[in-house]
């Protein structure tokens, strides 16, 4: 049985320099993303983010997600890594 996942927030991007950011709200792209993966394991890069908030600098993302019912738990990585939300 696949676990279930409610996804609280998500973002990816960048800080660009102290006045600029470059981010994207990425909470409905993950949410689909881990109820389609049947797996819960996610590659955080453009293609999967739907957007490059920031190009031509290195990403990272965070989210907070509830797994099976649980409690929200903070999720970060960079730019083409993978995370396992189950």
């Amino acid at each position: 049985m696949a676990l279930s996942y409610d996804v609280a927030f998500a973002v990816y991007g960048a800080l660009i320099d102290e006045n600029t950011s470059g981010a994207a709200d990425v909470t409905g792209t993950l949410q689909n993303l881990l109820n389609s993966s049947g797996s819960g394991v996610v590659t955080i890069n453009n293609s999967n983010m739907g957007v490059d908030p920031a190009p031509y600098y290195v990403k990272s993302f965070a989210a907070l997600v509830s797994v099976a019912g649980g409690p929200l738990q903070a999720w970060a990585c960079n730019e083409n890594q993978t995370i396992d939300f189950s």
